[in-house]
């Protein structure tokens, strides 16, 4: 299984038989507000200092969105497949909070973690990474023969001219 998240994004790609698909998509839209509910002024000494509309922070509400659908979308995906070795791919910022919030029989199957904000990059990129940066980072043996297919697999060259 390979996970590729971003800040408000995840993809979860599953490799079996030599094929790599798709399972899961997600992503969490940033939160509007359309009322000044909660407004405030601060006052002293008879001015005004500040006033606005006390919002819950955009950030933090945000992550707490992307990692609650994080966690149900890992278990419902962890009840459909059966998995050997996780892979992730995901910013530095966020590897903590993402990988703790993970259940432990989880984070024992994770083989490697590459730092980065890959949601867009095609699953054969990542691969290609994976071959390239982390050839001491995930031992052959702990790889599941559908993986081993899948990487070991010749490179196609395009011969087609522009």
């Amino acid at each position: 299984m390979m996970i590729v998240a971003a800040k408000q994004d995840a993809r979860f790609l599953i490799a079996r038989d030599g094929i790599l698909e798709e399972a899961k998509v997600f992503r969490i839209e940033k939160r509007r507000y359309s009322d000044r509910e909660g407004h405030f002024k601060v006052r002293g000494h008879g001015i005004e200092v500040s006033s606005g509309a006390v919002y819950e922070e955009p950030k933090e509400a945000m992550l707490r969105d992307f990692l609650a659908r994080f966690i149900a979308v890992t278990k419902d995906l962890l009840l459909k497949y059966d998995f050997g070795n996780v892979i992730i791919f995901i910013p530095e910022n966020l590897k903590k909070l993402v990988i703790n919030a993970l259940p432990s029989y989880f984070q024992k199957k994770i083989s490697a973690v590459f730092y980065g904000n890959y949601f867009k990059y095609h699953p054969f990129k990542l691969l290609e990474k994976m071959k390239t940066e982390s050839s001491n980072k995930i031992p052959p043996s702990n790889l599941k023969p559908e993986a081993k297919k899948i990487l070991d697999r010749p490179k196609k060259t395009s011969t087609a001219k522009i």
